[in-house]
């Protein structure tokens, strides 16, 4: 569900978990997500973004198994980095009061309206929770 989001959507997964993982801590992203937003995408241009691309061009083309797997050990190596430069930045977040859910949507809410996907929202709500659990 979240590859579908980031595919089909725009949203990023590590921002998308960053912001569901706050609201589990009791957190919403306050002025920490502009900065996140940056180090995300930054981060995507310079080196996920190319790393991708390329992994998904050979996928299934014979003999080529070995580039394949180490150029998706990469690309979870880029994700892993961006997860801990986005931990980083927990004491600029704020802590709440509500649900770890309510938290949750909080955050999701303010990154999709500060990247200008509001108008996306309820789809991209529906593909992080389902039946209230995250998905």
């Amino acid at each position: 569900a979240a590859l579908n989001l980031q595919d089909e959507q725009g949203f990023d997964v590590n921002l998308v978990l960053w912001c569901v993982w706050l609201g589990s801590e009791g957190r919403v992203t306050g002025k920490a997500l502009p900065t996140a937003l940056t180090i995300v995408d930054q981060w995507n241009e310079a080196v996920t973004h190319k790393v991708r691309p390329l992994r998904r061009s050979i996928k299934g083309v014979a003999g080529a198994e070995t580039v394949y797997r180490k150029l998706l050990d990469a690309e979870l190596e880029c994700e892993r980095l961006i997860q801990t430069r986005l931990d980083a930045l927990l004491g600029d977040t704020q802590v709440a009061n509500g649900s770890p859910h309510d938290l949750a949507i909080r955050n999701l809410q303010e990154y999709a309206r500060q990247t200008d996907k509001l108008g996306r929202f309820d789809c991209f709500l529906s593909g992080v929770f389902q039946s209230g659990e995250i998905v």
